[in-house]
């Protein structure tokens, strides 16, 4: 016990997750309570045993492998994105935003696969040989470099599993409850769906979605997806999965592809012909519970100007 509070406390740092913190000084306590004892392993695997940084090298182990119930489909080539830069009034702008100028998504791709897991909020996606999908199983502040800081791959135990049968798409992500992760991470992975295998389109049994919500239930409504088909994660939610449909993340955070775009106007700015068009918008942060600009009222007085200026603050629905 003495050895395992120090190794703690050695890799404990300002970077690393509260979370993984968390779930390491839980199994202290709760061996303590159990008096050390073997802790029971859902599906009798008791921790995640390693990772692939990528779902294409995971195909390929099944292929060398000859297990044939792994299939792999490109969606979009990787693709280099340059911007405009912002309109400031300074003479040169932020370097945060000078460094994503330019900015390359990797190749989207849909991947199926039996006996799969899906752990956590976030969808995290285990494989049949118990390794965390990395490029599917998104963390904020954790990239493939640092993989290893997952959450999921630092529990030292596992919640309580369930065995969910038929068809399975996983949706959710870091983020997905949010209304702008939403639209630009989750739904696009629909598309990914629809357009590598359509034939599963409509005979998916679940969708796993990070949260229930007015604008979940709307925009999925619009695009035709069986309510009684969502399903929504929660921290301990632990699923194997008798045949999971993972479809890549459409691209990199804050970089939407133009593919992307053309599939939200298509979807959704089509049954809102009647929309008056106007110059400016401003989606306000004044009722958000941080992040919120400290001079707002100027910024709305220096955009308005004289202009048309359509202001949101409260909740948004499509």
């Amino acid at each position: 016990m003495k050895n395992l509070l120090r190794a703690i406390l050695e890799d404990y740092n300002l970077y690393l997750p509260t979370r993984i913190v968390f779930e390491k000084f839980k199994y202290i306590f709760t061996s303590l309570k159990t008096g050390l004892a073997r802790l029971t392993p859902p599906f009798s695997k008791s921790m995640i045993q390693g990772y692939y940084s990528f779902s294409l090298d995971y195909w390929k182990t099944c292929q060398k492998n000859n297990i044939v119930d792994v299939t792999y489909k490109t969606f979009t080539y990787s693709q280099t994105l340059r911007t405009s830069p912002p309109n400031s009034i300074y003479d040169r702008i932020h370097e945060n935003f000078e460094k994503k100028l330019t900015l390359t998504n990797p190749d989207t791709f849909l991947i199926s696969a039996s006996n799969c897991r899906v752990i956590g909020d976030e969808g995290a996606v285990i494989t049949h040989d118990n390794k965390l999908l990395a490029d599917v199983s998104r963390h904020f502040r954790v990239k493939i470099d640092n993989i290893n800081l997952h959450p999921e791959l630092c529990r030292l135990e596992l919640p309580k599993g369930k065995e969910l049968p038929g068809t399975v798409a996983v949706l959710a992500t870091a983020g997905g409850y949010n209304y702008y992760h939403w639209l630009l991470d989750v739904l696009p992975r629909l598309e990914i769906i629809n357009n590598t295998f359509s034939d599963y389109y409509h005979k998916i049994d679940k969708f796993l979605i990070n949260k229930v919500s007015s604008f979940t239930t709307q925009s999925l409504a619009m695009l035709e997806v069986n309510p009684d088909k969502v399903f929504p994660l929660q921290a301990k939610s632990h699923f194997l999965v008798e045949h999971l449909i993972i479809p890549s993340l459409p691209g990199e955070l804050y970089a939407p592809s133009p593919w992307i775009c053309d599939f939200l106007r298509n979807n959704f700015l089509k049954q809102k012909a009647d929309i008056q068009p106007i110059k400016r918008l401003y989606i306000s942060r004044a009722k958000a519970r941080r992040r919120k600009i400290l001079n707002e009222q100027e910024v709305v007085n220096c955009l308005q100007n004289g202009d048309s200026l359509l202001c949101i603050s409260n909740s948004i629905v499509l």
